[in-house]
């Protein structure tokens, strides 16, 4: 991994892991600016480096099958080495939970509320309405394919590759591709799945979304495009979405009966937005207004 070595956090903490500052980054709906209200929490990767100031360096491997990666540190290295299991190994758990202690230690965090989860450290604020998922990670070298990951916990002790950089320049690329509607439109659609699907991830969804309009050109037609898009979801949602990373494989792993529930969903919404546009051909605003109130639930704006 690579050989970097930054300022601690706080310095009253001597054994906290240095930093790899330029590679911290944030991730998540809110990074890719297609997060829907409230915008309440972002989420940080927090990078660490794999070597100390005398120059040891942990190394990693990975498992291609699983996908599990395992970070050694040699018995000579200050900081990581206190956080390994009996073999060596880097443990992503003992990680998490001594930066859920640091954090606890500082003074303007003191009021908040700190827990861990699988594989971030969730710090809520008091006096602040917004949450921080910190996910700790560790950057690797280029591999023979010729890109970098970030390393980040697994939620079993070990750790996983990932890269958020791909998914915010997927967004990037296709929203230009779009003039800019894209954002909008995924938002958009958002609001539908909060509303209808709970049993499907927001991750998933927008890449089921972000698949559409690689393929379809949005129009100016709003209801148009509705209209497309729940046609397409409704045969989509039974195909495999393969990760953009290209690290997960097939991330549509949706049992059959809430792939049919999605579909049907689709379908019976994409005849409500049909005839909600063929009411607004016949001037009939507040019949139109009262469709779109049922497929997309009360924050749809009232006629007026």
């Amino acid at each position: 991994m690579v050989n970097r070595t930054n300022k601690n956090l706080p310095s009253k903490f001597d054994d906290f892991p240095f930093l790899y500052k330029e590679r911290h980054i944030k991730f998540g709906s809110f990074a890719r600016r297609t997060k829907i209200r409230p915008l309440d929490d972002i989420d940080l990767i927090i990078t660490f480096s794999a070597s100390d100031d005398e120059g040891n360096r942990a190394t990693y491997s990975c498992n291609s099958y699983s996908g599990t990666c395992y970070i050694f540190v040699p018995e000579e290295h200050k900081t990581l080495r206190r956080f390994c299991d009996e073999n060596g190994y880097l443990n992503s758990r003992k990680i998490l939970e001594k930066l859920k202690s640091y954090l606890s230690e500082i003074p303007q965090y003191s009021q908040a509320e700190i827990h861990r989860r699988q594989e971030a450290v969730t710090l809520k604020l008091s006096f602040y309405p917004w949450n921080f998922d910190i996910v700790p990670a560790f950057f690797t070298v280029k591999e023979e394919n010729g890109r970098n990951y970030y390393l980040i916990p697994d939620g079993n002790g070990n750790w996983k590759k990932t890269d958020p950089r791909i998914d915010q320049e997927r967004v990037t690329n296709i929203n230009q591709k779009q003039n800019g509607k894209a954002l909008e439109f995924i938002r958009l659609l958002k609001h539908w799945k909060r509303k209808n699907l709970n049993s499907i991830s927001s991750y998933l969804f927008e890449n089921i979304v972000l698949n559409f309009l690689e393929e379809k050109n949005l129009t100016d037609d709003n209801l148009l495009d509705l209209c497309m898009f729940f046609d397409y979801l409704q045969s989509a949602i039974y195909n495999p979405v393969y990760d953009p990373k290209g690290i997960q494989g097939n991330i549509n792993n949706l049992d059959f009966k809430t792939k049919y529930k999605v579909s049907e969903k689709a379908k019976t919404d994409k005849l409500k937005i049909y005839e909600a546009d063929r009411f607004e051909k016949e001037q009939k605003h507040k019949k139109a207004i009262s469709n779109l109130k049922e497929v997309f639930g009360t924050e749809f704006p009232d006629y007026e």
